[in-house]
């Protein structure tokens, strides 16, 4: 018993040393202290461009979790014998644009939804709007648990999408 006493004591001790050493440096290199200040700059010129291409690595890019996303959402109508939703690139367009809105306002709502129906050219129009999910899987799963998003991917009615995915912001419209 007292070994494991002595252990999480040590564990304690290393942990606060680390973390009053993090804080030093932090506070030293926000001062201005010229050779730390150097030297992170020198550290975050050489390691930023690794977490980016590691980033890129591992995981999937707007494009991927676009396309990925409208499989599933294909997968989730066929699992209930409906067709597959087709792509219509006017719609792809007011996806993206909203996409942007939202991301530009910080908001995830349906603002504007009137006016991307309208200039969809369709008469019978649906939308999902999402932020924060960064897979097909998570954001797909999410809008299948939600009621009203999934009736609109449900949706026998529609037959045509547009579909798009910017940095965790997330927009379908649907049309039939």
């Amino acid at each position: 018993m007292w070994i494991w006493r002595r252990s999480f004591q040590i564990a304690k001790a290393i942990v606060i040393v680390l973390i009053i050493g993090l804080g030093l440096s932090v506070a030293i290199a926000y001062a201005g202290v010229e050779p730390f200040a150097t030297y992170k700059d020198a550290v975050s010129n050489k390691v930023m461009p690794y977490i980016s291409s590691v980033r890129q690595t591992i995981l999937p890019t707007d494009a991927e979790i676009q396309s990925d996303t409208l499989k599933l959402i294909n997968e989730a109508r066929a699992d209930v014998g409906l067709r597959p939703l087709v792509e219509i690139s006017t719609l792809t367009a007011l996806a993206e644009e909203h996409c942007i809105d939202m991301k530009k306002r910080g908001t995830c709502d349906h603002r504007g939804f009137e006016v991307r129906a309208d200039r969809s050219g369709c008469s019978y129009v649906g939308e999902n709007c999402a932020e924060g999910y960064y897979s097909a899987g998570s954001l797909v799963g999410g809008w299948l648990t939600s009621p009203g998003h999934r009736e609109n991917i449900l949706n026998p009615s529609y037959t045509c999408t547009g579909l798009a995915y910017i940095d965790g912001w997330a927009c379908q419209m649907f049309c039939g």
